[in-house]
């Protein structure tokens, strides 16, 4: 089986662990795009995981110039716009981290256009085994 052709949006601080552990992973997933809002944050992420992948500060020609098989959301709640409807309709499986919007409304959005297009999809808890924080 071929690699799913894997594209990351949103290359801050906190997408390095899963850009990190699909790197390890080459058998199943190769890293071919990187999209933030600042150029250089993909740039940096392109240097360190997949030197080749391609970068972009606009997710919607990366869907469609790269055209991944997966695209990883790392976004921030509060950043999400049209990114799941976007890859749906492209046919782009999708892995998400939690929480996957701020209110129900946006959510079922998405939900609505994953199924319609017979996608498939994850939602992501990096932190499930950490331990609480005492602050």
């Amino acid at each position: 089986m071929k690699p799913l052709r894997t594209a990351i949006l949103g290359c801050g601080d906190f997408a390095n662990k899963t850009a990190e552990n699909i790197a390890a992973m080459p058998e199943r997933l190769e890293l071919v795009a990187f999209c933030d809002i600042d150029l250089q944050h993909a740039r940096a992420f392109a240097q360190k995981y997949a030197q080749g992948a391609k970068t972009y500060t606009d997710f919607h020609p990366m869907l469609d110039e790269v055209k991944p098989d997966l695209l990883v959301i790392c976004l921030p709640p509060f950043g999400h716009s049209d990114e799941v409807e976007a890859a749906a309709q492209r046919g782009i499986h999708i892995l998400i981290e939690k929480p996957i919007a701020l209110g129900s409304a946006q959510a079922w959005k998405m939900v609505e256009a994953a199924e319609a297009a017979k996608i498939k999809t994850q939602v992501g808890f990096m932190f499930r085994s950490g331990q609480p924080s005492r602050n």
